[in-house]
């Protein structure tokens, strides 16, 4: 039986990475529960505009959807504006989780781990995303690490 951390749950939250996955198919299909289906769980405008880069009031791109992280570069973005890889990681002392989502394949990467400190793992998460994506053949100059 793996062993649960209840109490190191963010804010009493409780995923396991196919939890993530499932969100990030979600926010990939634009709300939808699945891609062939007609069940929406979130608006398709608010999918929409978690996929793409917030503007500021000078127009300049900031890498920031709503709950969502991504490159502003325009090499990165489609052409109508969304972002091909974007990402959303969390941490809780030393475990941490990262989601992805590539709009140009489809394909979802959710992870989790607990290292045996918040240093040790500060260190290893952003290496495990890169070795992650480059296993899944992703271009990861468009992953906001």
């Amino acid at each position: 039986m793996p062993r649960v951390y209840r109490h190191r749950a963010a804010a009493g939250l409780r995923s396991t990475p196919t939890d993530l996955g499932r969100v990030g198919a979600m926010i990939d299909a634009l709300g939808l529960t699945s891609p062939n289906s007609s069940e929406r769980v979130i608006d398709i405008a608010l999918a929409l505009q978690m996929l793409t880069p917030t503007l500021l009031n000078s127009g300049d791109p900031v890498g920031y959807g709503p709950g969502l992280t991504m490159e502003t570069d325009s090499a990165c973005l489609s052409t109508g504006g969304l972002a091909n890889i974007s990402c959303h990681s969390g941490s809780n002392g030393a475990a941490r989780a990262s989601l992805y989502i590539n709009r140009l394949t489809g394909e979802v990467s959710a992870m989790a781990f607990r290292a045996s400190n918040s240093d040790d793992a500060a260190a290893f998460h952003p290496l495990i995303n890169t070795r992650i994506l480059t296993e899944l053949g992703w271009d990861d100059t468009c992953a906001p690490f």
